[in-house]
């Protein structure tokens, strides 16, 4: 086994293709032009499995096991700071994902600021998982990557983030799209039709939910809800954030200021009083 949890890969999916990591220095990559995948839709899912099935046997995936980690821009995230989550808030969310109802992953999870609704391909997901596992081979999870923080900022994933990835073992059965718990949208779906514009899942995943509790990899959305750190529970750049994070110094700079004022308006008296005495 190359990692925890005897896990022998970790493939991490990115709008350009596969990166598939097995403990060796550099990750193997499977690129897929626009023809077979663009914006979240199989274009030929005929030569899409070709292309994996050709990519997967020289790697001799019989008998491993491997967790997928779907990156932030192929999912679409909703934080909901207030519950509760009602059935109608779902729809709205799922209604806003570019994706077939029938083809989407759905998943709640509970995070510092509330909750987070979160939806992925299915069908990109799963016919990656297929062929996998038609050459021997098992897919235990998918998650996704904001489960642990800021990881592949780079574009792809340090030894330290797939040790931590696949550290996690809490985290990757919380998280876990293939768990019987977790249900597509379909029951969703009857009362929508998804719109056809993009919802920049990068930016609204990454900023709102993966700086939710800095300097704590992994506990941004696995582990149990705590205090967030004070003014860094909100995305970077916003206003209330700076507020709540720079109030205090502000506060005492003030103070410390209003003192040396008040302290210079003393001694001149103190002076004005001397000389007045003297003379």
């Amino acid at each position: 086994m190359a990692f925890a949890n005897q896990l022998d890969f970790v493939i991490y999916l990115t709008e350009e293709g596969l990166q598939l990591y097995d403990g060796t220095p550099a990750p193997k990559i499977l690129s897929l032009t626009e023809d077979v995948f663009l914006y979240q839709e199989i274009k030929d899912k005929i030569k899409l499995e070709k292309l994996l099935r050709d990519f997967f046997t020289p790697l001799q995936v019989a008998k491993k096991q491997a967790v997928l980690v779907i990156s932030a821009r192929l999912s679409y995230i909703k934080v909901i700071s207030k519950p509760p989550v009602t059935e109608e808030v779902k729809r709205e969310f799922l209604s806003t994902v570019p994706i077939n109802p029938l083809q989407i992953y759905f998943l709640q999870l509970k995070i510092n600021l509330g909750y987070a609704l979160l939806a992925v391909n299915k069908e990109y997901t799963d016919s990656i998982r297929q062929v996998f596992e038609a050459l021997g081979g098992r897919i235990r999870y998918a998650v996704p990557q904001a489960l642990f923080g800021n990881i592949g900022q780079s574009g792809n994933l340090t030894p330290d983030d797939q040790r931590l990835i696949t550290g996690k073992e809490h985290l990757l059965s919380y998280g876990n799209f293939l768990s019987e718990n977790v249900r597509t949208a379909a029951p969703l779906s009857e009362t929508f039709t998804p719109i056809q514009r993009p919802l920049v899942p990068a930016e609204t995943w990454m900023d709102k939910v993966g700086s939710l509790l800095p300097g704590n990899a992994g506990a941004n959305l696995g582990e149990p809800a705590q205090p967030a750190t004070p003014g860094l529970s909100r995305q970077p750049g916003d206003a209330s954030a700076h507020k709540t994070a720079g109030g205090s110094s502000a506060a005492k700079s003030k103070k410390r200021l209003v003192l040396m004022i008040g302290g210079m308006v003393v001694l001149v008296a103190c002076w004005v009083i001397i000389i007045k005495i003297i003379f």
